[in-house]
C-alpha cells in the first residue's frame, strides 16, 4: 500500500472515510516546512519539504469538508494533560521560513485553521536560511563537475556531473555533519556558512523579527526550534541548556510574548534533550516520528504526520487509514516470509 496507486485506493474505496470516524477522537499534528508560490520547482522530485500554496489551500479544504475540528497546540496539551482529549488538527511549521507568512498565514486565517511557527533564535534578521538549506545551495551553485569539502577533519569529494549525484552529495554532507562531535560539528556548519554563493532562493529566507512578531497567536503561535538548529543527542549540558532554554528566553524577548513549544531539530532526542526542553519551562515538544496521538501521548514526544503534494498521501496518513496499510503491509509480508522459510524446511 505504500504507493500512489495504493493511497488512491484507500480514498477510492472508502477506506479514508472509515478511518476518519474511527480517529475521530484522535489528535492529527501536521508537520510542514515551506508553502511556497506556485512556481517554485526546485526541490521537485527531490525533497518535497515544501509545498506549493495552492496544494497547501486544497490541503486545509479537505481538512474542513470532512468536519476536522482546528485547534492550537496550546488546547490540545490543556485536553491532554487535563484527562479530556477530543481530538483535532493542529497545523506546524518547522525552521522559520517567510513564505508561511506570506502564503500560509493568510489561508489560516480563511480556513479558520490553527498552528505552531517554529523559529530558530539565532536566525531572525530577516535574510537568514537554514545551514541545511545553504548546504544545498553551495552544492547547487558550484559550477564544476566536482565539489571538495572538509566535513571536521576529514575532506570529502563529490562528482556532481548528473543531478543524481548533486541529490546524493547534498544529502550525504548533511548526514556527515549532523553525527559530528559537538565542537567538530558546529566549526563545520561555521565552515560551510561561510563559503560565498551567488543567490540563496528566496524560499530558503527565514522570516524576521518584525514579520513573526506581527502574527497573531490565536492563528499562529510562535514556538522554539533551538537557538542554531543544531541536533540536541549528543551536545553536552551547556550547549543543551543554549539551544533550549536559552532560545525560549531570547524568542521571549524578541518576540515579546509566552513561547510555550518546542520542536527537536531533524526530529532527533533523547533523555537528555527531553529534560532539558521540560527544565526550560516549555509544556510540549514535537518529533518527526509519524503517527496521530491520543489522550495517552507524552507531550514532549509529539508524533505528527508528514505534508506532501500528494493529496491521496495526505488523505491517507490524516484519516489514518495509512496506518492500517502498514500493518496489513507487514502481516502479508510476516506470513509469506513464513511460508518461505517453511517451504525452505
Amino acid at each position: 500500500m505504500a504507493t500512489g496507486l495504493g493511497y488512491r485506493l484507500l480514498e477510492k474505496l472508502g477506506i479514508n472515510a472509515l478511518a476518519r470516524v474511527v480517529n475521530r477522537g484522535r489528535y492529527v499534528v501536521i508537520m510542514y516546512h515551506g508553502v511556497c508560490d506556485d512556481d517554485f520547482d526546485l526541490l521537485v522530485g527531490y525533497d518535497e519539504r515544501h509545498i506549493r500554496v495552492s496544494v497547501f489551500r486544497q490541503q486545509l479544504e479537505h481538512l474542513k469538508r470532512c468536519g476536522y475540528r482546528f485547534l492550537s497546540l496550546n488546547d490540545m496539551v490543556s485536553e491532554i494533560t487535563n484527562g479530556t482529549p477530543r481530538g483535532g488538527v493542529v497545523l506546524t511549521f518547522d525552521d522559520g521560513f517567510r513564505n508561511i507568512v506570506k502564503n500560509a498565514y493568510p489561508l489560516l486565517s480563511t480556513y479558520g485553521a490553527k498552528g505552531v511557527f517554529y523559529l530558530i533564535a539565532d536566525r531572525l534578521n530577516g535574510d537568514e536560511v537554514v545551514w541545511t538549506d545553504y548546504v544545498e545551495t553551495i552544492v547547487r551553485s558550484n559550477t564544476s563537475k566536482s565539489l571538495e569539502l572538509m566535513i571536521g577533519s576529514v575532506k570529502y569529494q563529490y562528482d556532481l556531473s548528473s543531478r543524481h549525484n548533486v541529490e546524493q552529495a547534498m544529502r550525504d554532507i548533511k548526514r556527515r555533519v549532523r553525527v559530528l562531535p559537538q565542537k567538530e560539528m558546529v566549526e563545520t556548519i561555521n565552515r560551510l556558512m561561510s563559503i560565498p554563493v551567488d543567490i540563496v532562493p528566496i524560499e530558503f529566507k527565514l522570516t524576521s523579527v518584525e514579520e513573526a512578531s506581527a502574527l497573531d497567536p490565536e492563528v499562529l503561535d510562535i514556538g522554539c526550534h533551538t537557538r542554531s538548529h543544531l541536533n540536541l543527542p549528543g551536545l553536552d549540558a551547556e550547549r543543551l541548556r543554549a539551544e533550549t532554554e536559552h532560545a525560549r528566553v531570547e524568542l521571549e524577548k524578541s518576540m515579546g510574548r509566552c513561547i510555550r513549544h518546542f520542536c527537536y531539530p531533524a526530529g532527533a532526542y533523547d533523555d537528555a534533550a527531553v529534560e532539558a526542553v521540560r527544565d526550560a519551562g516549555f509544556v510540549s515538544a514535537v518529533t518527526t516520528e509519524v503517527n496521530l496521538c491520543d489522550g495517552s501521548v507524552d507531550v514532549f514526544k509529539i508524533p505528527r504526520v508528514y505534508a506532501n503534494e500528494d493529496m491521496y498521501w495526505f488523505k491517507a496518513v490524516t484519516s489514518g487509514s495509512y496506518f492500517w496499510a502498514s500493518r496489513v503491509k507487514q502481516f502479508v509480508r510476516g506470513l509469506l516470509r513464513a511460508d518461505a522459510n517453511g517451504g525452505n524446511a
